[in-house]
């Protein structure tokens, strides 16, 4: 074991699950350095209205993925512990929510199998899923302080976000060696925070695991899965 390297930690989660809220409040006393989601970069591109902007969206999130990965990655080998505000299985969840509007996900899929063939990608020390039921989310989506990011056609319907966790559950299914912690979204937001504050206290508490070999085996789950897709037309 490599007594250099740090944990990399993704949270995962649908549209307004309340990723950010809670790791923004989750942060003190814990060392970890966070990277926030990719929607909120400099020069972030307005939600799609049709085929071409969406695939305008997908070129430029997945181009800040690559590079928020390979940040996230350099970081945690040289000891430090990372956490992730969503990657790159969250841009893809979100095209496959709004694939019926717009019908870029298969561009998409096949722009991030060429990049897992090519050595993009490797597998986080774990994955924390937020989940919440449909109604919760509009209820979040109904506050006054609602992110607008969020406020775009098929981002954020009971259809779209049912779409999304169906892409992540898909994923994470096809990701038996990857932890996966199931973290509950509703209630209060002290009471998230704290179920997350707890979770990552644990994590950090283990020695980290990765490697060369896990992250081929990543990539090559990952690629499989998305290629059947190509093919079936099924995420599942």
């Amino acid at each position: 074991m490599d007594a250099d390297l740090g944990h990399l930690i993704v949270v995962e989660g649908v549209c307004a699950v309340g990723k950010t809220t809670a790791i923004t409040a989750s942060m003190d006393g814990i060392p970890v350095s966070l990277l926030v989601e990719g929607h909120r970069s400099a020069g972030a591109p307005q939600p799609p209205d049709s085929h071409d902007t969406a695939r305008r969206n997908e070129e430029y999130f997945l181009d800040v993925d690559a590079n928020r990965w390979r940040w996230a990655d350099e970081k945690s080998r040289s000891g430090k512990h990372v956490l992730l505000d969503r990657d790159v299985l969250g841009t893809l969840s979100i095209s496959y929510g709004y694939e019926p509007l717009y019908g870029t996900f298969r561009e998409a899929v096949a722009t991030f199998v060429e990049r897992l063939e090519m050595g993009y990608y490797g597998q986080p020390t774990a994955y924390i899923w937020f989940q919440a039921g449909p109604e919760a989310i509009q209820q979040r989506l109904a506050r006054a302080h609602a992110r607008q990011h969020l406020i775009g056609p098929g981002w954020t319907t009971p259809e779209a976000l049912e779409r999304q966790n169906e892409f992540l559950a898909g994923c994470f299914r096809t990701l038996p060696h990857v932890p996966v912690i199931a973290l509950n979204a509703e209630g209060t937001t002290e009471r998230v925070q704290a179920s997350l504050s707890a979770q990552l206290r644990e994590l950090l508490y283990r020695p980290p695991v990765r490697s060369a070999e896990a992250d081929a085996l990543y990539r090559e789950c990952l690629s499989s899965h998305l290629l059947r897709y190509l093919r079936e037309g099924s995420v599942a």
